[in-house]
């Protein structure tokens, strides 16, 4: 989200809903499921953002070298400033890629547990309360249809650790 400074703030991940192993009612199950879906949108609105992003910098990246091929050719020096740009925006380029990899492994280990939980209800004879409960894998580039969704900030915005056991983990289903 951009501040009205004009600075990206972190959009905060969900808390998974604490409660013990299984539910013991519909109102508990619905609130899981409501977790679930609110983090898969999460994951998705930043995957989205990194991509723009990438995007963004390759476009920046591409004017830039075609200038210094340009002063190269004409025998001019590449201005000092475009040279700092240049490396200003590879350097960025790779760490958002790298943050986007990162997205892309939650957004998996996150349609994981989705589809755990999904099975579990399935063996259960349980269906799921909120209807749009089926994973939902996303494709690099392809962003699931929906309502348009608030940007999320770039930098130290998803350590978000996504293994039973560590701090923030969504609780297994039993």
């Amino acid at each position: 989200v951009i501040g009205s400074d004009g600075k990206l703030t972190q959009v905060p991940r969900p808390n998974p809903p604490s409660f013990g192993p299984g539910f013991v009612n519909n109102p508990q199950r619905a609130q899981y499921e409501e977790w679930l879906q609110k983090t898969q949108q999460l994951l998705q609105m930043q995957q989205k953002f990194l991509e723009e992003q990438i995007g963004a910098h390759r476009k920046s990246k591409k004017a830039l070298s075609a200038k210094q091929r340009t002063a190269k050719k004409a025998g001019r020096e590449f201005p000092e400033e475009d040279a700092e740009q240049l490396k200003h925006v590879t350097e960025q380029q790779g760490v958002v890629q790298k943050q986007l990899e990162q997205i892309r492994k939650q957004q998996k280990e996150h349609a994981e547990l989705i589809e755990e939980y999904r099975v579990k209800q399935q063996q259960n004879n349980m269906t799921p309360l909120m209807p749009g409960m089926h994973p939902v894998t996303a494709t690099p580039g392809m962003m699931p249809s929906g309502p348009p969704m608030v940007q999320p900030p770039t930098n130290a915005m998803m350590q978000i650790p996504l293994h039973p056991g560590q701090p923030n983990a969504p609780p297994r289903m039993p």
